[in-house]
């Protein structure tokens, strides 16, 4: 289930014939949505897709309330839109209750100092900030699993980066704050998650004519 097929996939919605949203600000999808895309999908990955007629919001669901804040101001904006839930390479559209839902519903919780889901503690963690004097603020987050023996699966590794940018901006209320390292057990977890996805198995070519378009 790679990032190309599920990218395939939404754009198999917006170039379909007659379709009435996205006629204006069409890189939000062709290269923001894209860049996303490659960037976060795992096989545990979902996503609440939103096309405007002037461009798109693309939000990672159940991993962190500050990620899910856009959605809600996106659908905020204007009624005239499009939802859809993106998972596993299928599309589907839904209403806005439906939308509202997913937007609130986690698989993964910050609860003080560490990330949990529904088995338990993937890892505690701190947050520092650059000195202010020494230019523009920029974050690290240091995980540590300590004593579990548990194995993170890709898209845990995933959702600990995501977490972690999220808790950067939450920690000085500022979108624009970067991250500059993100550590698990002192590997940089980006390197890590790069090499868990060139080390993933090739995913199965999509049959020809299958536009991957039902639930």
């Amino acid at each position: 289930m790679s990032a190309k097929q599920t990218f395939e996939a939404m754009r198999g919605v917006i170039e379909s014939p007659a379709y009435p949203y996205l006629k204006h600000y069409r890189q939000d999808f062709y290269e923001h949505d894209r860049r996303f895309i490659e960037r976060n999908h795992s096989t545990d990955a979902s996503y609440l897709w939103i096309v405007r007629e002037s461009g798109t919001h693309l939000i990672a669901l159940g991993v962190h309330p500050k990620m899910c804040e856009e959605g809600f101001a996106a659908m905020e904006l204007s009624s005239a839109c499009d939802l859809y839930l993106v998972k596993r390479e299928r599309v589907k559209r839904v209403g806005r209750g439906e939308a509202e839902r997913l937007l609130r519903e986690f698989r993964y919780r910050v609860e003080g100092a560490s990330v949990v889901d529904a088995q338990g503690v993937l890892a505690g963690f701190t947050v520092s900030m650059s000195p202010w004097h020494a230019g523009p603020v920029k974050g690290t987050v240091r995980y540590a699993t300590g004593a579990s023996n548990r194995r993170l699966s890709f898209g845990d590794l995933i959702a600990l980066a995501q977490i972690a940018e999220c808790e950067v901006i939450r920690s000085t209320q500022s979108l624009f704050t970067p991250t500059e390292l993100i550590l698990l057990d002192g590997v940089d977890l980006r390197d890590l998650i790069e090499q868990r996805r060139q080390d993933a198995p090739a995913a199965p070519r999509a049959c020809v004519g299958d536009p991957a378009l039902t639930w």
